[in-house]
C-alpha cells in the first residue's frame, strides 16, 4: 500500500492513480462530466440529460446505477446523506443541481417548505377523533406517516 503522494514503480503517484481511477472512459472525472449536463447560470443550474417522471435530474455514476443529479451533487460538495433526510429545493425546480439552492430537511420540512411557498395547502386532518390543522401537525403528534395522515383529511 502506497502512502499520499508516494510513488509507484511505474511513476504514477498515488494520488494521481486516484485521480485516473475516477475518470471515465472519455478522460474526464465524474464533475466534469456531471458539470457537462447542466446549464450553469447565476441563478439555478437547469439539468439538460435524463429526467425522472417528476422532472428530477438522473445521473449514471456507474454502468446501470443511475441516481437523483441533485442528490449526487449535494452529496460531491457536502458528504454523504444520513438515512431519513431529503435534498430539498430552495428554488423548487427539480431540474436544479446549483449546491447553493439545496438543502437538506425531513419529508416534513419538505412539506412545510411547501405550504410556505403555496405549492400545497393544508387541509385539516382527524385521527383517533382528535382534529388536527393540517397533515404536518398530525404527522408530528401521532407519528403517524404522510400516506396515512392524507387519507384521513377531513373534505
Amino acid at each position: 500500500m502506497l502512502w499520499e503522494g508516494e510513488s509507484c514503480s511505474d511513476g504514477i503517484s498515488s494520488s494521481d492513480r486516484e485521480d485516473i481511477r475516477r475518470m471515465n472512459h472519455s478522460g474526464k472525472t465524474k464533475l466534469e462530466r456531471f458539470l457537462g449536463h447542466a446549464v450553469i447560470t447565476d441563478g439555478c443550474w437547469n439539468w439538460t440529460a435524463a429526467l425522472s417522471t417528476k422532472g428530477y435530474g438522473k445521473f449514471k455514476v456507474v454502468k446501470r446505477t443511475q441516481i437523483h443529479a441533485h442528490r449526487w451533487i449535494w452529496e460531491y460538495y457536502n458528504g454523504p446523506i444520513s438515512d431519513g433526510l431529503f435534498v430539498c429545493h430552495h428554488c423548487d425546480n427539480p431540474k436544479c443541481v446549483n449546491p447553493d439552492h439545496l438543502f437538506l430537511g425531513t419529508h416534513l420540512d419538505n412539506m412545510e417548505d411547501a405550504f410556505k411557498k403555496g405549492r400545497i395547502k393544508r387541509v385539516p386532518v382527524e385521527i383517533d377523533g382528535i382534529l388536527y390543522p393540517s397533515t404536518e401537525s398530525a404527522m408530528r403528534a401521532t407519528g403517524r406517516s404522510n400516506t396515512y395522515c392524507r387519507k384521513r383529511a377531513v373534505a
